[in-house]
């Protein structure tokens, strides 16, 4: 049996442990090599830059090239082949931690973690994740069902998905979110040295049209043996980082869809304020002319404001209504006035 995980202490056999740090459990998989179907660049590798460094996602077929992938907005890509073609092949999905650090990695495959094909939640303390060490490269070949077998990932008809009937409007998706390890001088830190460190309060502010409905998903296949054993993961945030969707099924771009009182960007909390890490295409945010990595110091007449406080300002808002900011952009000071 797998344990599970609490975001302040670690349940194991159903007895709560209380902790003073924020242990999250994760999934080491025995290490395995790449295959040759690695060495693909361009629209093949999808890179998820964060803090300390770059993670890099494929999807591979058995016996070919890793499929091409668009980029379709900031978190968003896209299958640009035939999804035809694809029914009945098996395939694995390949990560890569390209930074310093130990990273959790955790992967939903048709709104699926691939660990005992539970619901994604997208928190730290709810999703079991890869524990990936500096330099590592992991292969998931399938669904991990317990600590020695998967089931192989099948390219399939949607209806004979495993998210049928249980996470219908994921069908065709692949999620791919991590999480940074909280270092022992992350206590502590002085202010000077803390700017904008990634904190507890990711928010997901963005809006898109209902998505077609996926030509193909995802089934399960053989099972193969994939030896994986439990280790300990320290979050630093309670939500991701950095994340991706991939759009492997339905082969069609999702055009965001301006919502009253959204700007169109995911934020964070940081220590100047509202962190910017990504914005939407066609979104109010982009025709505004704000950019990643932009820091909102102040909303309207509040100064260095939460990312919750900026979701709470701009969701209070009707129609119409104006929204002034104060961001930081490198050395630079922008005032925006912006109609939502």
């Amino acid at each position: 049996m797998l344990n599970r995980v609490g975001w302040r202490g670690c349940v194991m056999n159903t007895h709560r442990f209380g902790l003073g740090l924020i242990i999250v459990l994760g999934l080491l998989i025995v290490p395995s090599s790449a295959s040759a179907g690695w060495l693909g660049q361009g629209d093949r590798l999808i890179e998820l830059r964060h803090g300390g460094g770059t993670l890099e996602v494929q999807l591979l077929p058995d016996g070919g090239k890793a499929l091409s992938l668009k980029q379709d907005g900031s978190h968003r890509w896209v299958f640009s082949g035939s999804t035809a073609e694809l029914v009945g092949g098996s395939y694995s999905i390949v990560v890569r931690n390209r930074s310093s650090e130990r990273l959790k990695v955790v992967v939903g495959v048709d709104g699926l973690n691939v660990y005992r094909k539970d619901r994604i939640i997208g928190r730290a303390d709810a999703d079991t994740g890869s524990i990936l060490s500096p330099g590592e490269t992991r292969i998931l070949k399938g669904w991990q069902m317990d600590h020695s077998t998967a089931q192989r990932f099948v390219f399939s008809p949607p209806e004979w998905s495993e998210g049928q009937s249980r996470t219908d409007s994921h069908i065709g998706l692949i999620v791919v979110q991590v999480y940074r390890e909280r270092r022992r001088e992350w206590f502590g830190l002085r202010d000077e040295d803390k700017k904008c460190a990634p904190e507890a309060g990711r928010l997901e502010v963005m809006s898109r049209k209902a998505a077609p409905r996926p030509q193909i998903g995802t089934t399960s296949g053989d099972d193969v043996t994939s030896r994986v054993r439990t280790v300990t993961f320290d979050s630093l945030t309670t939500y991701p980082e950095v994340w991706a969707e991939i759009d492997y099924g339905r082969n069609q771009k999702v055009i965001p869809s301006r919502r009253h009182g959204v700007l169109g960007v995911s934020i964070i909390t940081c220590d100047l304020g509202t962190w910017i890490d990504g914005v939407a295409l066609d979104s109010i945010a982009e025709e505004a002319g704000l950019k990643i990595g932009d820091v909102i110091v102040r909303i309207d007449t509040e100064d260095r404001p939460s990312a919750q406080r900026t979701r709470d300002i701009v969701r209070s808002k009707r129609s119409g209504d104006f929204v002034f900011l104060q961001v930081q952009r490198g050395r630079h000071e922008i005032s925006l006035k912006i109609r939502l």
